[in-house]
């Protein structure tokens, strides 16, 4: 399972072999999975009198909202990092750690991301270089009853901090890191993915 950090943020620190996680369906492996194609055509529930509303028309209406919103973020804003999350090796304590700094981000596929808290992550012991990453996930909260046991009442928009060997498809990845012989360090030549803000918006014209 992830690890508890924050409200809405957990962390994942792997090895070189990505661990497996039982029973959660945003694993590693899934991560990976294909955003909903931009272009495709969307439905959206006709609501009128005598309509029986149910779980799977609200859920639709839910689908249809959130997926146009993802489809605005990425055709006006593209992905990355919109504010913050700036990444640097914290050497105050015993142990070297990576802190990750507060921040915004939009994902490959249109979802926001917000991290609230500074994050502190432990440096690979078994890796040369490492990939620092954020990605959104959906967490299954709050059980109640259902009339077929027992079903969460409210899914959290959280996020995943991870740092690995390999950053999945729908992770946005925040820095590399390398091990050297003066030990970790920060790679000044690593691109980062940046979205666009308003107020890029506005100097660019646009």
């Amino acid at each position: 399972m992830p690890e508890y950090v924050a409200p809405g943020v957990y962390v994942e620190e792997y090895g070189s072999t990505p661990k497996t996680i039982p029973g959660v369906s945003t694993s590693i492996d899934d991560a990976t999975l294909p955003c909903v194609p931009a272009c495709g055509p969307l439905a959206r529930p006709n609501f009128f009198t005598g309509r029986l509303l149910d779980a799977a028309a609200l859920a639709a209406e839910q689908n249809y909202q959130r997926e146009m919103h993802r489809r605005h973020n990425r055709a006006l804003h593209g992905y990355g990092v919109v504010s913050g999350l700036d990444v640097h090796i914290d050497a105050s304590g015993s142990e070297s750690q990576i802190a990750v700094a507060p921040g915004y981000a939009i994902d490959p596929c249109g979802n926001e991301i917000a991290l609230c808290e500074s994050i502190k992550l432990r440096l690979p012991a078994d890796l040369d270089e490492a990939f620092i990453s954020l990605r959104q996930w959906e967490r299954a909260c709050d059980p109640a009853s259902g009339p077929d046991g027992p079903r969460p009442a409210f899914i959290e928009d959280a996020c995943i901090v991870a740092i690995a060997a390999h950053v999945p498809a729908t992770a946005i990845t925040l820095a590399r890191v390398a091990n050297e012989a003066s030990g970790w360090s920060i790679d000044a030549n690593f691109v980062v993915p940046r979205a666009r803000s308003t107020a890029d918006q506005e100097e660019w014209g646009g």
